[in-house]
C-alpha cells in the first residue's frame, strides 16, 4: 500500500433498517479518509430504507442494490463480491463508526503491518441517542484465545480483500454470523 491511499470498501447489509441506515451512512460519509466506497446490500426493504439510499446517491461513493436475498450472510457475501477495495470492512446498518478517523487509523495499521491480513480494534456499544454504554477493549491476538471463543467485535474488524474473496459466510447460519 505504501504512501498511496488504497480504496477501502465498507459493506452494509440491510433489511427494513430505515430507522438506523441514515446514521450508518453519515458515519461513513463523514470519515476523514478520502478513498472509501460504501456498498449497501438491501434485502428489498419496504420501510423507507430505499428512499434514504436514493437521497445519498451522488453525495459520496455509494453503491447499493435492493433485492430479495437469502438473509444476512447472503447479503454480506454479495457485498464482499462487489467490493473493489484493497481493505474491506463490514458495518451492519444499525452500527456506526463513532470516530471520524476510524478508516484512517485502519489504513495506517495495515501500512505499518503489511504481513497482517486482519486488523481489529476496540468497539463502543452505544444507545440510539449516542450515549456510550461501554467500550469493549479487545485483547491482543492469541490463537488459543480464539479457540475458546470469538473476542473480535465485528464492526471493528477489517480484512485484506483476498481474505473475504476466498472465504464466504455460511448462508445457513441465521444468527451470530459475525462469529463465523
Amino acid at each position: 500500500m505504501g504512501g498511496k491511499k488504497p480504496l477501502i470498501s465498507i459493506v452494509t447489509p440491510s433489511y427494513n433498517q430505515g430507522y438506523f441506515i441514515e446514521e450508518n451512512i453519515l458515519s461513513i460519509k463523514s470519515q476523514d479518509y478520502p478513498n472509501i466506497e460504501h456498498i449497501v446490500i438491501d434485502g428489498g426493504s419496504t420501510d423507507g430504507t430505499v428512499e434514504i439510499l436514493k437521497k445519498y446517491e451522488g453525495t459520496y461513493n455509494l453503491r447499493w442494490i435492493s433485492e430479495p436475498d437469502e438473509g444476512h450472510a447472503d447479503a454480506v457475501n454479495k457485498g464482499f463480491a462487489m467490493a473493489k477495495g484493497e481493505i474491506i470492512g463490514w458495518l451492519n446498518s444499525d452500527d456506526v463508526y463513532f470516530d471520524r478517523g476510524t478508516i484512517s487509523a485502519v489504513v495506517e495499521a495495515f501500512q505499518k503491518h503489511p504481513e497482517a491480513d486482519i486488523i481489529y480494534g476496540d468497539c463502543a456499544y452505544i444507545w440510539e441517542d449516542g450515549t456510550i454504554l461501554r467500550v469493549q477493549c479487545v485483547p491482543d491476538f492469541r490463537y488459543s484465545r480464539l479457540l475458546r471463543g470469538c473476542f473480535l467485535e465485528q464492526p471493528a474488524v477489517f480484512f485484506r480483500s483476498h481474505v473475504v474473496k476466498r472465504h464466504k459466510l455460511e448462508k445457513r447460519l441465521k444468527v451470530a454470523i459475525d462469529y463465523e
